[in-house]
C-alpha cells in the first residue's frame, strides 16, 4: 500500500481534482499562483477525499499561505 502524493503543475489545477481523486491519490497539491481560489480549490481536494496541498516557489513571500494553511493539510516549498 503506497501513499499517492500528486504535484499538479498546470494552469488549471479544478479540472484535475475528480481525475486524481478517481486515479487513488491521496494527497494532491497545486501551485499558488495557478488559481485565484486557493480555498475554494483546498475544499474541492479534501471534499474529494484527498489531503490538500499548496505549492509556493522561493521567490513568493511566505506570507501568501497565512490566510490558507488552517486549509492545508501540507506546504510545499520548491527549492
Amino acid at each position: 500500500q503506497l501513499t499517492l502524493d500528486v504535484h499538479l503543475m498546470v494552469t488549471d489545477p479544478f479540472q484535475y481534482v475528480e481525475r486524481m481523486a478517481a486515479d487513488g491519490a491521496d494527497y494532491l497539491s497545486f501551485h499558488l499562483d495557478s488559481t485565484n481560489f486557493s480555498r475554494r480549490l483546498l475544499k474541492r481536494i479534501r471534499d474529494n477525499g484527498m489531503k490538500a496541498g499548496v505549492i509556493i516557489n522561493p521567490s513568493q513571500p511566505i506570507s501568501l499561505l497565512e490566510p490558507l494553511v488552517r486549509f492545508c493539510d501540507m506546504v510545499v516549498l520548491m527549492s
